[in-house]
C-alpha cells in the first residue's frame, strides 16, 4: 500500500501546531486581589498562648504589667504646729462706757486698785501683796477704757506687783513670782486680748529659737523665757502686758528674712587662683559675719608653720 507524501506531510504539520500551542497571558488588570490575611485573637482565659507573646493591646490591660510610679508623692500637712486662736476671753466690762482721765498721786495700790478696778471698772479683784506700796498715775489724755488695765499693769511693774485674771474672771494683785504658773496663756496673734500679766507662745519662721532667745537674753528676766522650743521653732514668754509687748517688737524686729534682701554673684575666675581673691576682698571689705572660723583657721595654719620650722630647725641656728 502507498501513502501518498502530501497526506504524510499535512498529518505531520497539524501535530506540530498542536504540541506548540500556549495560552495566553493573563493582563495585570485583570487579577483577582489576594484575599486578606485571618488572624484569631488570642484567647482571653485559660492557660498560655502557644506561640508568639500577647498583644500590645492586651499587654497594657494586665494589671501586674502597669508602668511603674515614678514620681514623688507629696503629703502636704496643716502647718499647724499649735493653736494660733488660743486667747483668754474678752472681758466686755472693759470696754463699756466713755474714755477717763486718769489722776493719782501718791496713793497706795489698795486704794488705786479699789478707784480703777472696783469703782470704775466694776471687776472683782483681790489685793494679795503690797497694797501698802504708793504710787502716781497721770494722765495728759482721756484713755479707753480697756487700756485702764493695761496702765494699771504699768505702774506695778517697778514694785514687782502684776495683775492676773483667773478662770473665774476674778483679778489678783499679788508678787510677780507667785502668778507664774497662773497667768493666762494667750498665742502671740491674740496678745492684744491679754489683760495684765500672762503667757505668750511666739512661733518665729526666718530666725532660729535658739537664736531668738539669745538675742533676748540681755533684756528680759531669766523667768521671762519659759521654754525654748527648737522642734517647732517657738518661744514661750511670761510677764505684764507691757513686758511682752516690747519683747514681741524686738522678735518682729530680728525675725525676717534677711536671705531674700541679699544679692548672689557668681565669678568664674581665669587668671588667677580663687584664694587670692578671696584675701583680697577680705582685705577690702574688712571683717566678715563669719570670719571667726576663718580666723582660727589662720591662726592654726600660723601655729602649724611655725611648728614645721622648729622641727626643720631645731637648733635654731
Amino acid at each position: 500500500m502507498k501513502i501518498r507524501p502530501s497526506i504524510l506531510l499535512l498529518s505531520m504539520l497539524t501535530a506540530g501546531c498542536a504540541g506548540t500551542r500556549s495560552v495566553p497571558p493573563v493582563p495585570a488588570a485583570e487579577s483577582a486581589p489576594a484575599p486578606a490575611a485571618v488572624t484569631k485573637p488570642a484567647p482571653q482565659t485559660g492557660g498560655n498562648p502557644q506561640s508568639g507573646a500577647a498583644p500590645a493591646d492586651l499587654q497594657d490591660q494586665d494589671p501586674q504589667r502597669s508602668a511603674p510610679v515614678t514620681g514623688s508623692l507629696l503629703f502636704p500637712g496643716t502647718d499647724q504646729l499649735f493653736k494660733h486662736d488660743i486667747a483668754p476671753q474678752v472681758n466686755p466690762v472693759l470696754s463699756m462706757g466713755a474714755k477717763v482721765s486718769l489722776n493719782f498721786e501718791n496713793v497706795t495700790v489698795a486704794s488705786l486698785a479699789s478707784a480703777l478696778l472696783g469703782d470704775l471698772l466694776r471687776l472683782n479683784y483681790t489685793i494679795d501683796a503690797g497694797g501698802d506700796t504708793v504710787v502716781s498715775l497721770h494722765t495728759r489724755q482721756p484713755l479707753p477704757r480697756d487700756q485702764v488695765l493695761d496702765v494699771l499693769d504699768a505702774v506695778l511693774l517697778p514694785h514687782d506687783l502684776a495683775i492676773v485674771r483667773d478662770s473665774a474672771d476674778m483679778y489678783h494683785v499679788t508678787r510677780r513670782a507667785v502668778t507664774v504658773g497662773a497667768r493666762p496663756v494667750v498665742g502671740a496673734a491674740r496678745f492684744k486680748d491679754l489683760s495684765g500679766a500672762g503667757t505668750v507662745i511666739v512661733p518665729l519662721n526666718h530666725v532660729a529659737a535658739a537664736e531668738m532667745a539669745k538675742i533676748l537674753g540681755p533684756l528680759a528676766p531669766r523667768e521671762a523665757i519659759v521654754y525654748v522650743d527648737t522642734l517647732r521653732n517657738l518661744l514661750v514668754l511670761q510677764g505684764s502686758k507691757a513686758q511682752l509687748g516690747g519683747w514681741l517688737e524686738m522678735v518682729e524686729a530680728f525675725d525676717v528674712d534677711f536671705l531674700s534682701g541679699m544679692s548672689l554673684g557668681v565669678f568664674v575666675l581665669e587668671n588667677v587662683n580663687v584664694n587670692v581673691v578671696r584675701e583680697a576682698l577680705q582685705t577690702m571689705l574688712g571683717t566678715e559675719p563669719y570670719a571667726g572660723n576663718a580666723g582660727a583657721a589662720k591662726g592654726a595654719a600660723a601655729g602649724a608653720q611655725g611648728a614645721s620650722a622648729q622641727v626643720a630647725n631645731p637648733l635654731g641656728g
